[in-house]
């Protein structure tokens, strides 16, 4: 199937279930946003928006939560071919736990932590699973795994010794950047893991941050996103792991990467029909992008805390330089896509075949034959029209039953299910203003680089792939000219469309989260899928804080308590569909991120 079709198939299925959900919901949002309820909030949005939607709207929490603790206990043999990523099972499931608030009980949390144990390697770093080879991506989601369970007893799992000596290794020396195990690639993943491990265990040295910006640097493209390597496509993991991996090193991002352009690739990349962000120019939405696209607007606002040049950093083709990267589906143009060529008809409607006018030639017999060929082949047309009505009633049927046991399952979750329903758009569902008022000092015109900032014009051939709705920039709305660079706000995507698509679109009524409806449910979409959900519920709070470590990590603050929506908090549905807040740069739940802190940075002695 081609990327067109199926991007048709997908935007059909997504379409009819919004329309379900506008049929049964009166056409009434749902949604909270922190604050007074009821009140008008900037732009004409409503920040609490009650409706009979609500409902449908609602986060499967328990049915979650049951489908997690299933995987902590057995995972079936489908799952054999992840014998090598065991630290990334538990982290999957571990984090996905935490964020929807749920604790590991001691029990689990020692198993746990017994596993991932099993699974260090004695010259450092973390295997897949027990006596394998050390890989900084297992590394990574060992020690994330070991965070979120949190405790001395998990903690101190970890021997940081074997590891800094384990993290030099893997370091190239010649690139900047990082292998990812013994004689393996080189790539962005390796910086960003190396550099988060580092950083939560308080063994982050000079020359393990050696030229780490400048390869990550080498590796931005044209789009402006992050490729793997360099001359790679630009991609969303990617550029999150590039990102992240600048600002874990304490570098400055403004110096080394051109961020008006990365944000300009970045608001694209978020679907109008679908809401939810794709991974790549011309991909299709996945769920799983709800975390590496949209985590990427809170490190943009971490960004702005680093100082920046005032002069804009000269580059080949200027700032108009970026192609419409926007794929099929979010442009806005109504040209045709490609079609076969069409047959030439004659004025009657008859097909046109060469010699048709000149009236044939004199043989009777051969005309006589020719007729005798038409005749066979009009009964072969016939017999194989017959056959492929049989097909296409036989899939009907087998639709309809399919759509019969998906309106149970749904009924069982407590929803209902509507057919021959209007279909709709994210875009139809939360429409964006045409601007958005920005904070004090927005519109003052920073000095920022880039300059350019588009105002209230749209780029030519660009509508509806801009936040969704076509939502526009504000002026001055750039990452470089908001309060003074300390503000980078939801203007610039649709939270709560992405909220929708989450919601409405990857929930699986048994629990657990899937990429997109046609595909099932797994650990690492209902992760990644709630790690998205999170951003999106949290991406208006107050502007975020610089994450730097002080002098005492038990100056870190404390996460906003979630028995309330939190002052700014976007949540579509239920107040009670709020998540955990996590860390932006390592996606761990902060409280215990701030455990982690404090325990390697005061408690534990400083490595030479």
């Amino acid at each position: 199937m081609s990327t067109i079709d199926a991007q048709d198939e997908l935007e059909e299925a997504v379409s009819r279930i919004y329309g379900e959900w506008l049929a049964r919901s009166g056409g009434s949002g749902s949604g909270t946003r922190g604050g007074a309820g009821g009140e008008e909030a900037e732009g004409g949005r409503r920040k609490d928006r009650g409706g009979s939607g609500g409902e449908g709207l609602r986060l499967l929490r328990e049915r979650h939560v049951r489908f997690l603790l299933k995987g902590l206990d057995h995972l079936s043999s489908s799952y054999a071919s992840l014998d090598a990523s065991r630290p990334w099972l538990v982290f999957w499931i571990v984090h996905s736990l935490a964020l929807l608030q749920h604790p590991l009980g001691p029990g689990l949390a020692a198993r746990c932590a017994d596993t991932l144990r099993r699974c260090q390697h004695p010259e450092g770093g973390f295997g897949g699973g027990p006596g394998q080879l050390a890989h900084l991506a297992t590394t990574y989601a060992g020690v994330a795994a070991l965070v979120t369970v949190g405790g001395e007893d998990a903690l101190s799992v970890v021997n940081r010794q074997s590891m800094l000596a384990f993290l030099r290794r893997m370091k190239c020396s010649s690139s900047g950047g990082f292998r990812l195990h013994q004689g393996g690639e080189t790539d962005v993943r390796g910086c960003y893991t190396a550099m988060a491990v580092a950083h939560l265990l308080n063994i982050r040295t000079p020359d393990l941050t050696h030229h780490v910006a400048r390869y990550v640097q080498s590796c931005q493209t044209y789009e402006g996103g992050i490729g793997g390597e360099p001359g790679a496509e630009a991609h969303g993991g990617y550029t999150f792991c590039g990102l992240a991996a600048l600002l874990l090193a304490g570098a400055d991002p403004w110096e080394y990467l051109d961020l008006q352009v990365l944000l300009e690739w970045l608001v694209f990349r978020q679907g109008a029909v679908e809401g939810g962000f794709q991974g790549r120019t011309n991909k299709l939405v996945d769920a799983c992008y709800s975390m590496w696209q949209g985590g990427l607007f809170p490190l943009l606002a971490l960004c702005a805390s680093h100082s920046q040049p005032s002069e804009v950093r000269e580059q080949p083709g200027g700032p108009d330089r970026l192609p419409n990267t926007a794929p099929p589906s979010q442009n806005s143009g109504s040209e045709p896509r490609d079609r076969p060529p069409q047959r030439a008809s004659s004025s009657s409607g008859a097909e046109w075949r060469p010699g048709a006018e000149d009236g044939g030639g004199d043989d009777a017999g051969e005309e006589e034959e020719e007729e005798e060929e038409e005749e066979e082949e009009e009964e072969e047309e016939e017999e194989e029209e017959e056959e492929e009505e049989e097909e296409e009633e036989e899939e009907e049927e087998e639709e309809e039953e399919e759509e019969e046991e998906e309106e149970d399952d749904w009924e069982e979750a407590g929803f209902e299910s509507f057919h021959h329903v209007p279909s709709a758009s994210a875009a139809d569902l939360f429409p964006c203003p045409e601007s958005l008022p920005l904070p004090a000092g927005a519109g003052e015109g920073g000095e920022g680089r880039g300059g350019g900032t588009r105002g209230g014009e749209r780029e030519e051939g660009r509508e509806g792939a801009t936040g969704v709705a076509g939502r526009e920039l504000g002026e001055g709305a750039s990452v470089e000219g908001v309060g003074g660079r300390d503000w980078v706000g939801s203007f610039c995507y649709n939270d709560m469309a992405l909220q929708a698509y989450l919601l409405l679109c990857c929930q699986v009524p048994e629990g657990g989260l899937r990429d997109k409806p046609s595909k099932s449910r797994d650990y690492y979409h209902t992760c990644y899928a709630l790690s998205g959900l999170t951003v999106a519920q949290h991406s208006n709070t107050a502007p975020t804080r610089d994450l730097q470590v002080q002098a005492s990590a038990s100056e870190v603050p404390r996460p906003p308590n979630n028995d309330s929506v939190a002052p700014g908090a976007s949540v579509l549905g239920p107040v009670a569909n709020l998540l955990a807040v996590a860390e932006p740069r390592c996606n761990i739940r902060r409280d215990k991120y701030d455990e982690a802190i404090r325990y390697f940075y005061d408690v534990c002695e400083a490595l030479p």
